[in-house]
This record gives C-alpha cells, sequence and structure tokens, in this order.
C-alpha cells in the first residue's frame, strides 16, 4: 500500500461502498441492516422471500462472507 493503491484506474471505482462493505464484514455482522446503517444496500434484493424463512432475525443473511 505505501507504493499505490492496488485499483483499477481506467474506470470509477466505488470507493465509498467497497469500504463500507468491508468495514461490515470485519464487524462479523450477519445483519443487513448494519450494512444498510453505512448508506450500502447491495443486498437489497438478495434479502427475498426465499432467505426470510431460513433468518434467525430479520434482516438476517446467515452465513455470509464466512461470517
Amino acid at each position: 500500500m505505501k507504493d499505490g493503491f492496488p485499483a483499477v484506474t481506467t474506470k470509477k471505482l466505488a470507493f465509498e461502498a467497497v469500504k463500507a462493505e468491508l468495514l461490515w464484514f470485519l464487524s462479523g455482522s450477519s445483519d443487513v441492516k448494519e450494512l444498510q446503517k453505512l448508506g450500502r444496500h447491495i443486498c437489497g434484493n438478495v434479502y427475498s422471500d426465499y432467505w426470510k424463512p431460513k433468518a434467525k432475525f430479520d434482516g438476517d443473511l446467515d452465513r455470509i462472507y464466512g461470517v
């Protein structure tokens, strides 16, 4: 990282979205509402009627990204 940030420079990078999602991963949360509080709605349609019966609580994404 001292030599630069390893990102593609030929197109716009959604750095704020990447940062918010990384912070959410590192928090260990499986609650999509915590991610939405950070202003990110990337999981909007993923949390659908298919997942709701499997959820431990409203907004639970269960074991996602190794959480």
